[in-house]
């Protein structure tokens, strides 16, 4: 008898514990479940840079002004960066080239054989837990003829 009181007693114990780890296991998936609608709604980025880019008109000479800006660049290791000169009729790009990136920036060269160029990118974030996007950017360069 004094040995069933005994397991009696630990099982009584056992089972307050179950309900207050039961109780707890649920208040805490709760908070989880509320905290991952929260990141469907904002941009998580895994690195963010800072560059500096000065105005070509800069003298660099003591007592000049000295312009510049700043560029805060946030990115994801998976964003894809595709860059072309050329768009189908339907808005579809023609040959896109992948760009990689290089301390935030996606460097780019093309050559400007018409007297007007269109510049077209396109980012894709590709963030696993965070709002994703797909940015299309066109840029519009009208040049003058070569002497």
């Amino acid at each position: 008898m004094k040995h069933f009181v005994i397991l009696f007693f630990f099982i009584l114990i056992g089972c307050n514990n179950s309900d207050k780890l039961a109780f707890e296991n649920i208040s805490l998936k709760k908070e989880n479940d509320s905290l991952k609608e929260i990141l469907k709604t904002k941009f998580i980025f895994d690195d963010v840079k800072i560059r500096i880019i000065p105005s070509e008109n800069n003298t660099n000479r003591i007592g000049s002004e000295y312009v510049g800006e700043y560029v805060l660049a946030a990115y994801n290791k998976l964003d894809i960066v595709e860059f072309t000169t050329e768009l189908n009729p339907n808005g579809a790009f023609v040959n896109p080239k992948r760009l990689t990136r290089k301390f935030g920036g996606y460097l780019f060269e093309t050559k400007l054989s018409k007297k007007q160029n269109y510049l077209h990118c396109k980012i894709k974030t590709n963030s696993k837990i965070g709002l994703n996007y797909v940015l299309n950017s066109g840029v519009f360069s009208d040049l003058k003829k070569a002497n």
